[in-house]
């Protein structure tokens, strides 16, 4: 079963470190969801969960390269997210 789409705030979504399974964000590969985008492909939506710690904010579960692309790269706008837990702010 496919989880809804929802379109959160990028600042309320953050990288956690310590659950995030890879050795960091890699500049070529953000590059080349960049190019994607740019190009007009259809991106997946960064899967998320509520975080833990902090209750307005949800950590990234998958689509640290994604989400780095839009929230360093100066596109600081909504972007989808699938959630596995219940709480979307809008």
């Amino acid at each position: 079963m496919t989880k809804a789409v929802h379109t959160i705030p990028i600042t309320q979504i953050i990288l956690d470190e310590e659950i995030y399974p890879r050795g960091g964000v890699y500049p070529k590969r953000v590059s080349m969801f960049a190019e994607n985008i740019r190009d007009g492909f259809k991106i997946d939506p960064i899967e998320v969960q509520i975080h833990p710690e902090y209750s307005d904010k949800y950590r990234i579960l998958d689509g640290a390269h994604r989400w780095h692309h839009h929230s360093k790269g100066g596109h600081c706008h909504d972007h989808e997210c699938r959630n596995k837990g219940k709480r979307y702010s809008n």
